[in-house]
């Protein structure tokens, strides 16, 4: 098994083959634009703009903690909620079954020089091959039924 950060190495990829139809692949971001195959889409149709916008207060302060399990795992994420979205998110080392690859790590050293300076800013998306389909998907619901409780009391106060 590949840990966290080897998953999808670049020189593993095939470039006659779209990067969507990788194994694990779970969606990908770049220039605003957000696709998401359906294991991820509860994540991504989180309301992220509501729940960043959200007013802190003295009793509500940005800075949150969630908990949810990944299988028998309880995992614990921190994190600003004024300052977050979903590719931020997903990119706190804390999210142990969702691996955030940037898209300039899959191009040649040649391509990289020819790009200009705000290109290559997407990222990919991909099961984190520790676990299996069904755990990322578990670890998926359970992560967005935390931030959702988290949201509603929010809202409450």
């Amino acid at each position: 098994m590949r840990d966290r950060k080897n998953s999808i190495k670049p020189e593993e990829l095939d470039p006659d083959m779209e990067i969507q139809n990788y194994p694990g692949f779970l969606g990908q971001y770049d220039d605003g634009s957000l696709i998401a195959e359906d294991l991820l889409k509860p994540l991504a149709e989180f309301p992220w703009e509501e729940y960043r916008d959200f007013d802190p207060t003295s009793e509500q302060p940005s800075e949150r903690t969630i908990e949810f399990l990944v299988g028998p795992r309880r995992i614990k994420i921190s994190f600003d909620r004024d300052m977050i979205d979903l590719v931020q998110f997903l990119s706190l080392e804390d999210f142990p079954t969702i691996v955030v690859r940037a898209f300039f790590e899959f191009l040649t050293l040649k391509e990289r020089m020819e790009m200009g300076p705000a290109s290559g800013g997407g990222v990919f998306f991909f099961e984190n091959e520790d676990y299996e389909t069904k755990e990322v998907e578990e670890s998926i619901k359970n992560c967005v039924a935390s931030l959702r409780a988290d949201f509603d009391r929010l809202m409450k106060k």
